[in-house]
């Protein structure tokens, strides 16, 4: 029942991640030809701000309410009190926040003030944030199904209505009304869970410091984010920042897949803490970390192989440094895959926020320098550089902190089995390529043979190798052979 819970989760949050992935993606292309670099220019830098006024507004909640409901899920009283204590503290902070807004947008925004207001929306929709309390209670399918659907129409409402750079105002109406209404959609569902009590002053009060602590990691998180294209802006030139976006926007698929683990992960593991199953959560790190070791090492070694075919295909001729990037960028998932699972299913869990913090700070630190000293001479390719410092030192500080906790060579050890597989499929890729134009059809056959050749490799693994995550496959695999055919019959 427990790993069909996992397996279910994992879906819904794999596919909401991979969907506000791949939408932005299809609809980045018809954006720059309707609104313009201009209008879109004017978006991105008011949205950009608004942004920082939301991520104050919810400080740390995401992670601190996820592991508090977590925490206290099995015991309703508890349960009650814990969110109602969290959602006032929220709801008090969020709101201050807004008001912040409301006075930024009339007293000190003078430029684009009629997009400044309408982003209030934007900014408004924190206040209705819970999303924390379902990820708490490993209840994803409710969260994921708003967004999902929100996303969609969205998505759809902008190819109908923006049609030109004078439609900036409806397509930030669009965008920020659609994040109200997916916060409001789902407190229906929370009414039937949750019993609203009465809740002191003192109990409000007492989320502030663990929710600052864990605010910390979010601020540096905000840095790895838009630093890089700050400082590209600042230090080389705006066509340098436009390559770096679109590289990142690629990668960044493959994050979300890695991203969703952890967070369906965080709360059962949190779990397992609070009832002292150290074991049981060892188990389960090393048990993660192979699959999505299974899942990453291949795809870094694929993306490498079509990148340079790929940029200028989807983005345009004018796009081939992209390619370049693309394939710089991609060794950096193997370090987010390794720290995400450390972070979220040992550090977090644990309350190891000090180390959890100090690691990011570093991380973004690192890059900051390495950014001052390479992008001035190297331009997108020196902030690909400084991501793959700061990525690097990130993975090797929470592992060593970490170190006591789990068996580093195991999960090294573990994780070879896939290499050779993604070396074949790659030099086998690159040998087509050899051969043929750069063409779409071309392309998705490259993909195609990748594929093809990783899957032979697993195949044949399944049947020789004595690893015990492989022979736990084949029998899961047995198992659901067998169902299915007694279902047939």
């Amino acid at each position: 029942m427990k790993k069909r819970k996992i397996g279910r989760n994992l879906f819904y949050n794999v596919t909401y991640q991979v969907l506000i992935v791949f939408l932005p993606l299809i609809l980045s292309p018809y954006l720059s030809r309707t609104l313009g670099a201009y209008s879109t220019g004017i978006y991105s830098y008011n949205f950009s701000i608004a942004n920082y006024f939301v991520i104050f507004a919810n400080l740390g909640i995401s992670m601190y309410g996820n592991r508090l409901i977590a925490s206290v899920k099995d015991d309703e009283n508890n349960l009650n009190k814990a969110f109602c204590s969290l959602l006032y503290f929220h709801l008090i902070i969020s709101s201050f926040v807004f008001i912040l807004y409301i006075f930024y947008s009339v007293f000190i925004a003078n430029d684009d003030w009629q997009i400044v207001l309408i982003l209030s929306v934007y900014v408004a929709s924190s206040i209705f944030d819970i999303t924390w309390f379902f990820f708490g209670i490993e209840e994803f399918k409710t969260t994921v199904f708003r967004n999902v659907l929100v996303k969609i129409t969205k998505f759809l409402l902008v190819f109908i209505f923006v049609k030109s750079p004078d439609d900036l105002w409806i397509y930030t109406l669009i965008m920020s009304v659609g994040y109200l209404v997916s916060e409001l959609i789902v407190w229906p569902f929370l009414l039937k869970k949750i019993k609203f009590v009465k809740i002191s002053f003192q109990e409000i009060i007492s989320h502030f410091k663990p929710n600052l602590i864990l605010f910390l990691p979010v601020i540096a998180v905000s840095v790895y984010t838009y630093m890089d294209k700050i400082m590209l802006g600042i230090l080389s030139n705006k066509s340098e920042v436009g390559f770096y976006e679109y590289s990142e926007k690629v990668i960044e698929i493959p994050k979300s897949i890695i991203r969703a683990i952890g967070t369906v992960m965080l709360p059962m593991t949190t779990n397992l803490f609070v009832n002292g199953k150290k074991d049981e959560n060892k188990k389960m790190i090393e048990k993660t970390m192979f699959y999505v070791l299974f899942i990453s090492i291949p795809i870094v070694f694929g993306i490498i192989a079509i990148a340079d075919d790929f940029a200028p295909l989807y983005f345009g001729v004018d796009y081939e440094r992209s390619g370049t990037l693309i394939a710089m960028l991609s060794p950096v998932l193997l370090f987010n895959v390794w720290g995400n699972v450390i972070r979220t299913q040992y550090l977090i869990p644990s309350h190891r926020d000090k180390a959890y913090i100090l690691s990011l700070f570093s991380g973004a630190l690192i890059n900051i320098i390495v950014n001052l000293i390479l992008i001035p001479h190297l331009g997108s390719i020196g902030a690909v550089i400084g991501t793959i410092f700061a990525e690097g030192f990130v993975c090797i500080f929470e592992t060593f902190v970490a170190r006591k906790h789990i068996n580093i060579l195991n999960y090294l050890k573990n994780s070879l089995i896939f290499l050779p597989g993604s070396i074949i499929m790659f030099l086998v890729v690159l040998t087509f390529k050899f051969y043929v134009d750069t063409s779409i059809l071309n392309l998705i056959l490259e993909i195609l043979i990748g594929i093809s050749v990783y899957l032979i490799y697993l195949i044949i693994v399944l049947l020789l190798s004595k690893n015990k995550f492989i022979l736990e496959l084949k029998q899961d695999l047995k198992k659901k052979k067998n169902k299915l055919f007694k279902n047939k019959n």
